[in-house]
């Protein structure tokens, strides 16, 4: 290839895999709490929606999630995420991503204070990677 002036190269990878990805959740997340729906539709997205048990732990560990291994970037890896629902978007404060605990083949959402006992909340997590 030759270039004269500027040139820029675009790489969008979207893999799919049909599997379960697989979740734990921590004390962050209280005492029986309930997975409703945890989806990795493709490579860049995840969704999962959980309703809190009772007495959650401050500062603690909610919930761990690993991808499917097709869909896993295999380096480096950024997540963002976004409220689904009114109580997620109200309590946002009290959700953070633990960047030491966020992985290609994990991401890990911690509590900032303590969440709210027996609330229904739902994210929608956007992940990109690179080799």
């Amino acid at each position: 290839m030759d270039v004269n002036g500027l040139g820029r190269a675009l790489t969008w990878t979207n893999r799919t895999d049909a599997s379960t990805p697989t979740s734990t959740f921590g004390t962050g997340a209280g005492n029986t709490p309930s997975l409703d729906t945890l989806a990795y539709p493709n490579g860049n997205c995840a969704k999962v929606k959980f309703t809190t048990g009772t007495t959650p732990v401050a500062n603690g560990m909610i919930i761990e999630i690993v991808p499917p291994a097709a869909v896993r970037h295999a380096g480096k890896v950024y997540v963002t995420f976004s409220p689904l629902n009114a109580a997620s978007a109200l309590e946002i404060t009290k959700f953070y991503l633990d960047d030491v605990n966020v992985t290609p083949a994990k991401i890990t959402l911690k509590a900032a204070g303590t969440l709210t006992a027996s609330t229904q909340y739902n994210f929608s997590f956007t992940i990109m990677g690179h080799q």
